[in-house]
């Protein structure tokens, strides 16, 4: 997360060193040292299976899937960045139960998170509205 404040800093330079930084600890590598598996600008080519993964040629946001991957983290990710539409692009298809597939069709609402029920109860106030969608 420091590397895209840097982004959004212009310090571009900076960020593809922090993004390196992970890089080189999930290989073994100093962190510290520059290394051969070093990322060389913020648009190289990750290690994706498919060119075609919006996430191919951003090493930032990649790396980032990488290292959160198995902590459930991604979603919060594709809200905070709105890159739902992109993932449901590129995943196109989810499983159901059984074999079962549903296509993904992407809706802005899906971002939004309903408000719990108890938020309404214990508030007073009369003018809070359930998110749109739920």
């Amino acid at each position: 997360m420091y590397a895209e404040l840097l982004v959004a800093e212009g310090r571009e330079a900076e960020a593809l060193e922090y993004v390196n930084k992970v890089h080189r600890r999930a290989y073994g590598y100093d962190p510290d040292s520059t290394s051969p598996v070093d990322y060389q600008s913020l648009t190289d080519r990750t290690k994706t299976a498919d060119e075609d993964d919006h996430l191919a040629n951003n090493p930032l946001l990649y790396e980032r899937w990488a290292e959160m991957f198995g902590e459930m983290r991604w979603w919060e990710d594709v809200r905070r960045l709105s890159i739902g539409q992109k993932e449901a692009d590129y995943y196109k298809t989810v499983s159901g139960p059984g074999a079962a597939k549903t296509h993904i069709v992407w809706k802005e609402t899906n971002y939004a998170m309903p408000i719990p029920t108890s938020e309404f109860e214990s508030n007073p106030s009369s003018g809070m509205v359930q998110t749109p969608g739920y």
